[in-house]
């Protein structure tokens, strides 16, 4: 055996180990980085503003019942949870959604059309499609996507049978429901 064969031996086993070491260490700061993002975003009104000071919750003011004999304000529907929306949030990654569909900040689809404004549209598009409400209408375009082609997409106009129509059996209740409501929220810009 050769004097130089045992040395060599230790410093390629110290380099193994410690770039084993840097590889956990980079997850679990990886890990760490994620779980912040996540807490983040479901709560962001619970950091300091930008003054320092806490965010305070609003409290809203008590309004009247209405006098006898006029209409009642329709209520405003409740806002989904900020656990709702990041299932919605990672259905629409993991099912491959953003491959076609963009939504700024999250996906950079070229195929389908964008749903960085769905919010902000699909009442209008459910009106003119003769569809109950908002929610109906994006539900029915996750399952059944031929019942109603919008005219634009990143390519031109939209073609029919190119969205997948399994979502319906593929996603649960439970994620139909959440990426429903996190396609509802989208009032971006575009």
């Amino acid at each position: 055996m050769n004097a130089n064969e045992q040395p060599d031996g230790i410093l390629l086993d110290l380099i193994r180990y410690a770039m084993n070491i840097a590889t956990v260490v980079g997850g679990l700061v990886l890990v760490a980085g994620l779980l912040v993002i996540m807490v983040v975003r479901a709560n962001p009104a619970s950091g300091p503003s930008p003054g320092g000071e806490q965010a305070s919750q609003a409290v809203p003011a008590p309004t009247e019942a209405p006098a006898a004999g006029e209409p009642a304000e329709p209520e405003a529907p409740e806002a989904p949870s900020p656990g709702l929306l990041a299932l919605g949030e990672e259905v629409f990654v993991n099912q491959g959604c953003g491959a076609c569909h963009t939504i700024e900040g999250v996906a950079q689809g070229v195929v389908g059309p964008a749903l960085t404004n769905m919010g902000a549209v699909a009442g209008g598009r459910a009106g003119e499609a003769g569809v109950a409400d908002a929610e109906a209408y994006v539900r029915q375009s996750i399952v059944e996507p031929n019942a109603y082609t919008v005219e634009e997409c990143p390519t031109g106009a939209c073609a029919p049978g190119v969205m997948p129509a399994n979502f319906g059996d593929v996603l649960s209740e439970e994620e139909l429901d959440a990426l429903v409501e996190y396609l509802l929220v989208q009032e971006g810009g575009g």
